[in-house]
């Protein structure tokens, strides 16, 4: 039945226990569509899946059924692995065969697909329409100013309506009377991590339509980068790529692009969607981002570049701050961590509304990623390359998963 090793379980899947039929089931989700279809399994299929990490092969597979759990016959087991095989759901030759054949298909299309509509917010354009207009009544902040230059607005799931939606509208709300041309977004980048800085050429798709890329931005950032580094195509590659795949799987600017998509529903703007790979190598090394000099000149040519287009520009950091529980590999329930994560998260957005990118990054080396703020990367970037005189603090909020005892929280920052 299996040559070898028996495939893992993807790492990349949405794994969340649930009832149904009232019984306890555990649902296995792939956002990125590749397995078409969720299925559900049983929680001791799970833990079967679960001991496949082991890199075990059939015959050890069916040993151990034989000595601990006194199972002779376990091809029922083994033909329901190779379901979630044929279907995509484990890491196997047969998943690669699967993703070949719909990478070259995608690299035909002119736009990006929503990934996460349906689920997290309605594709249908009345439905969704409504939804935005409930979100942004959510907003507790009214600020004043909205027309700002840039904020920090979450990507948390815009499903989780009574914890992340007054952040996005805080963050949003403060740009709702913007009158950018382009709005320059750096995302975290979950899955990939090809370059530094990843681009696509893709218009992202919304429930309103599509939002077309600034592909006069793009060619510029792209032409002065290749000037600056010249031959040297190692280090062009490094830092910057069309990526077309990490933007196609990534939720993080897509969230940013169909709320822009509402609020300048009247309006023509572009977006430039930069995913931002991570910068985990500094936390290690314990020095600023800033001081490599790859990252450091990318980025004053992307200010550069918008800076000399004369065009109005907005500029969004699509990102969640701290990660903490189970979940995010953490031995410990989250909710014993609240009190003491919300107070690291004042001292991170502190150095934030001091405008200190330095004090931002201590911070992380100091902390060696203890949070998981999966938003360091393109806060940083961000910050360096807008250039912003002042910042403040809109709205903060905490998520907690009961079930897997874990927790995101986020912030709402204005940048002028």
């Amino acid at each position: 039945m299996f040559d070898g090793i028996i495939p893992k379980l993807r790492k990349d899947l949405d794994i969340r226990p649930i009832k149904y039929d009232n019984k306890d089931l555990v649902l296995l989700n792939d956002r990125k569509n590749i397995a078409k279809q969720p299925i559900l399994v049983t929680p001791e299929m799970f833990s079967i899946l679960y001991f496949l990490e082991e890199n075990i092969t059939e015959a050890t597979f069916r040993e151990v059924f034989r000595q601990e759990f006194k199972i002779d016959n376990v091809d029922n087991i083994l033909e329901q692995i190779k379901e979630l095989d044929e279907i995509g759901f484990l890491e196997s030759e047969r998943l690669r065969e699967i993703l070949k054949q719909d990478e070259s298909q995608y690299l035909m299309v002119i736009s990006r697909p929503m990934i996460t509509s349906g689920n997290s917010y309605p594709q249908d354009k009345d439905e969704f329409l409504l939804f935005m207009e409930k979100l942004f009544q959510k907003n507790i902040a009214n600020s004043a100013i909205k027309n700002s230059q840039g904020i920090i607005a979450p990507h948390l799931d815009l499903s989780l309506e009574e914890h992340s939606h007054r952040v996005y509208a805080a963050a949003y709300d403060a740009i709702s009377q913007s009158d950018a041309d382009t709005f320059v977004i750096f995302g975290t980048s979950h899955y990939a991590f090809s370059s530094y800085y990843m681009f696509t050429e893709k218009h992202y798709e919304t429930p309103l339509g599509n939002l077309e890329i600034d592909l006069d931005l793009l060619k510029s950032i792209f032409e002065q980068s290749t000037n600056a580094f010249g031959d040297d195509y190692l280090k062009l590659i490094k830092i910057r790529q069309i990526d077309e795949q990490a933007h196609r799987w990534e939720h993080s600017i897509e969230y940013a692009a169909v709320i822009l998509s509402y609020l300048f529903q009247n309006k023509k703007i572009k977006i430039l969607p930069i995913l931002v790979g991570s910068f985990h190598e500094f936390l290690i090394t314990k020095t600023q981002p800033i001081d490599d000099q790859l990252i450091s000149r990318f980025l004053e040519i992307i200010r550069n570049v918008v800076d000399n287009s004369g065009k109005k520009v907005c500029w969004i950091s699509s990102v969640d701050f701290a990660h903490i529980g189970l979940k995010f590999g953490d031995e410990y329930d989250a909710i014993d961590k609240l009190e003491e994560c919300e107070h690291e998260d004042k001292i991170t957005i502190n150095t934030i509304l001091n405008l200190n990118t330095k004090a931002f990054f201590d911070k992380a080396i100091f902390d060696q990623d203890k949070w998981k703020i999966c938003g360091l990367s393109p806060i940083y970037s961000q910050l360096i390359a807008m250039q912003p005189k002042t910042a403040t603090l809109l709205d903060y909020n905490q998520w907690y998963e009961k079930e897997t005892k874990s927790a995101v929280t986020i912030a709402a920052i204005r940048l002028d």
